[in-house]
């Protein structure tokens, strides 16, 4: 009974103290590895998720909008956009002093040459949106 008993420990591992030889027979032996649940309780993937909620006052918190860089651009401007007001953007107050806004005549000879000869459309660049 002994002899199975002994047998059956060996088959485990498990060794009388007096048969193991080398450093590891001394008390103070510990192994050089050590197991995976000592040195990393929680694997970096499976930190708990925590919200992060802001403790600011609203109106200063930052603004992660997406910003255009040109308001020409953006697609509600120019739905809303009339021609008086891109005259009064482009032009100045000249076209609501002027005669020309309050009848609707024909503007002068004059008007259209020299304010428009040079100009391109509004929504035109020369360099594609790019500034130098």
């Amino acid at each position: 009974m002994a002899k199975l008993l002994g047998d059956a420990l060996g088959l485990v591992g498990i060794r009388p103290p007096w048969r193991i030889t080398g450093p590891a027979s001394a008390p103070e032996w510990l192994p050089s590895q050590r197991p995976s649940t000592v040195y990393r309780k929680v694997a970096p993937t499976n930190t708990a998720a925590q919200a992060v909620i802001p403790h600011s006052e609203s109106d200063k918190i930052y603004d992660i909008k997406y910003a255009h860089r040109d308001g020409r651009h953006i697609k509600s401007h120019r739905q809303t956009e009339t021609f008086e007001a891109v005259l009064t953007d482009v032009v100045g107050d000249a076209v609501s002093e002027g005669p020309v806004c309050a009848t609707g005549a024909a503007p002068s000879k004059g008007y259209y040459g020299t304010i428009f000869k040079g100009r391109r459309k509004y929504m035109d660049t020369n360099d594609g949106g790019y500034t130098r």
